[in-house]
């Protein structure tokens, strides 16, 4: 069951649902699925990048 919870209790190992237009953190380990993920506050750069499991 999924249940919502403060960022700040979030710890290694948890697994969290990502939905669009969603916050996360730079250390995310996607499982399955892809992402589009701006970036831009980590590295600089305007566009999107497209980011897969494994």
């Amino acid at each position: 069951m999924w249940q919502l919870i403060p960022a700040e209790e979030v710890v290694p190992g948890d697994i969290a649902h990502v939905r669009a237009g969603d916050f996360v953190p730079a250390d995310l380990l996607l499982f399955d699925g892809e992402v589009s993920i701006d970036q831009s506050a980590l590295t600089g750069e305007s566009s999107s990048v497209l980011r897969s499991a494994g």
